[in-house]
């Protein structure tokens, strides 16, 4: 505590909380939130899990709810599941665990593949045709939304 004098030569305690420092923890901790929220906004466009690829575009599309699982097909031909790499022969192995493990009902009701646009179509049917053969009820192709060209 700060002690004072005064002229009669008493001690006196001050008791007041300095607010300089918290004042100064405050203003930075907004700084930081409005930084991270501005950044978040910008992520609507970016898929909700998997890595990111470049998307087809596609004029007829339906935005359906989130998927557990998510296959992303990279411009290299490689294949994640939920972002860990897997591959054609072990694919159908891991969508079953992913389906039994997963901790929703619609595990295995809806997938969503992230094909990359430069991505060779037999790639893509592979897939689904082992998402098929795992038992998954609906295969879903990510797609983007073209520019809207009403604003040019």
């Amino acid at each position: 505590m700060i002690r004072t004098r005064r002229s009669n030569n008493t001690n006196r305690t001050i008791t007041g909380i300095n607010i300089t420092p918290f004042t100064d923890v405050c203003l930075v901790l907004l700084i930081i939130f409005l930084l991270t929220a501005s950044d978040l906004i910008h992520r609507d466009q970016m898929p909700e899990k998997g890595i990111i690829v470049p998307l087809p575009q596609a004029d007829n599309t339906t935005i359906l709810p989130a998927a557990p699982i998510i296959i992303d097909i990279d411009d290299t031909g490689n294949i994640f599941l939920n972002e860990k790499l897997s591959s054609l022969d072990k694919l159908h192995d891991d969508l079953i665990y992913f389906a039994e493990n997963y901790p929703t009902d619609n595990a295995k009701q809806l997938i969503v593949i992230n094909a990359d646009k430069q991505i060779e179509y037999e790639k893509v049917i592979q897939v689904i045709n082992i998402a098929g053969k795992a038992g998954v009820g609906t295969v879903a192709l990510a797609t983007v939304d073209p520019p809207d060209k009403s604003a040019e």
